[in-house]
């Protein structure tokens, strides 16, 4: 097994030494970077025969991922090792920035996600702001340093730690950034000396007050990776502005600025790109092709055509071994659904049953009815009273019958997730749901909650959950349970029962 430890700034100069046989390296390559982020991505380290290890934190934390292994050793031995240490800890194998071509990838599936491209930006171009296509961003610098003409520039120095600290607090307060950037200064300013080689920094003041700062480190030669940059915004144009004196702080042996990647964020990206980048340099993210994780990308790619990096978001935010129901056969995978809890304003957890595939040479087998029953058991294990999907294909649905799905809202179902990951079909307007009650008597209840004046006798069979089986009263506010009478004139199936007691919640938060 591998022993990893934390990355220390004494094995700076290693680290440093063995990044140097990476050609064209990304951020991800950047001692600076991976040194003073550690805290919060728990990254680690380890030497071992001829090679340098490094690993983060991915998935919420729930799991490691390694970056490919770096030194003048057997690559294919290095991957092996990884291998070994992934079965030891019972998790998938992932390996980030794979920028060799050696066979021993061959044992994953590649994902190229556009979200994790660096941006790659001549250091002139940004420098002079010349020629039409940048013709906004000069203009946006003219215009800030028309309104501001007393802002002062000059380099961090090791005095600066609680001005840029009040920046980052202020900022982050603006922009509900999380506290992993506040890590990043401390562990800067506790070793701002050490580091001082190659770290540049530069910080703007107006009327003694820091209104900008922006913190890079070389990766190589000739490249920069810009690590940090806040501005206030109350500030026109502050953004044009820093970026530019950065540029200008730096010496010109550093021809390129990387500017990392926009981590799929729209406004973010739209910015990156109006600098115009000279490439989006982008390495591809091994999955081992045994694992379920694996297999999950091939057959969402199979089954509905995704891009790379929503499937990528997916897997590595939201997919997790207690959301996935897979199904095998005798000769592997086969079928697949996903079990995702989500909170109403009505019922504490519903179950969202997201992403049906079945591997297109296994339809009409049965698989998906097999898949559907062992996601319906799933969630109500879970404590679900509802399970909610949407038809994205409505001419694949024996399912649908055989479990009788019934109409949900007559509305649109809006999914509230941290980053607005879109769990419905693309277009809001077509997110109707369709139901599966878990359990009936814990539905009645929330609708009686709502609805006290209502009074019926009926019952209800269900050969998926029998304990829902039984004859059910509804009188005074309150909801009776009794075993199954024979005589009871008024019987009803699931879809029945949701037309007959309509209660649904369309505003949904994510819980897992």
């Amino acid at each position: 097994m591998l022993n990893f430890r934390s990355i220390e700034i004494s094995d700076m100069a290693a680290i440093k030494q063995t990044m140097a046989c990476v050609e064209k390296p990304v951020s991800a390559f950047c001692f600076e970077n991976l040194f003073l982020w550690q805290d919060y991505y728990k990254t680690s380290v380890c030497f071992y025969k001829d090679f340098l290890f490094i690993r983060s934190t991915i998935f919420d934390g729930s799991m490691w991922g390694y970056l490919q292994p770096l030194g003048r050793g057997d690559i294919a031995e290095a991957v092996e090792l990884l291998k070994r240490q992934a079965e030891m800890e019972e998790q998938p194998l992932v390996i980030f920035a794979i920028f060799s071509d050696s066979p021993v990838f061959n044992d994953f599936v590649l994902l190229r996600n556009r979200s994790y491209a660096d941006y790659i930006y001549e250091a002139s171009a940004l420098r002079t702001l010349s020629g039409k296509k940048l013709q906004p961003k000069r203009n946006h610098l003219n215009k800030f340093l028309a309104l501001y003409p007393n802002v002062t520039v000059r380099d961090i120095c090791s005095k600066d730690r609680e001005k840029i600290e009040n920046m980052t607090l202020e900022w982050g307060r603006r922009k509900d950034y999380p506290e992993g950037e506040l890590l990043v200064i401390k562990r800067l300013f506790d070793n701002f000396e050490a580091l001082r080689g190659d770290l540049y920094g530069i910080l703007a003041e107006h009327n003694g007050h820091i209104i900008a700062f922006s913190l890079g480190a070389v990766i190589n030669g000739d490249t920069i990776d810009v690590m940090m940059e806040k501005g206030n915004t109350d500030y026109e144009g502050i953004y044009a502005f820093i970026n530019n004196e950065f540029v200008k702080h730096l010496p010109e042996t550093l021809t390129y600025i990387d500017r990392e990647e926009d981590m799929g964020l729209p406004g973010l990206r739209k910015s990156k790109l109006s600098y115009h980048p000279q490439e989006l340099r982008l390495y591809p993210t091994g999955v081992e092709k045994n694992s379920r994780l694996a297999r999950m990308f091939i057959a969402l790619k199979q089954c509905f055509g995704d891009e790379d990096e929503f499937i990528s978001h997916y897997l590595f935010y939201y997919s997790k071994p207690q959301t996935r129901v897979m199904l095998d056969n005798e000769n592997g995978f086969v079928a697949m659904f996903n079990v995702h809890v989500f909170k109403g304003q009505v019922f504490e957890r519903l179950a969202y049953l997201y992403a049906l595939g079945v591997k297109p040479e296994c339809r009409g087998r049965g698989y998906a009815v097999e898949v559907v029953k062992l996601s319906l058991c799933r969630a109500k294990q879970n404590g679900c009273v509802l399970a909610l999907t949407i038809q994205a294909n409505k001419d694949f649905n024996a399912w649908q019958n055989v479990f009788d799905f019934g109409s949900y809202a007559p509305y649109p179902v809006i999914f509230t997730t941290p980053d607005d990951f879109d769990f419905g079909t693309g277009n809001r307007a077509e997110d109707i749901a369709i139901c599966r009650i878990l359990d009936v008597e814990a539905y009645l209840k929330a609708f009686v909650a709502i609805n006290p004046s209502v009074s019926a006798t009926f019952s209800f069979k269900d050969k998926l959950f029998p304990s829902n089986t039984a004859t059910y009263i509804i009188q005074a506010g309150r909801v009776v349970k009794l075993h199954l009478a024979s005589d009871c004139r008024v019987s009803y199936t699931n879809s029945q029962l949701l037309a007959a007691y309509p209660l649904w919640d369309t505003k949904l938060s994510i819980v897992c």
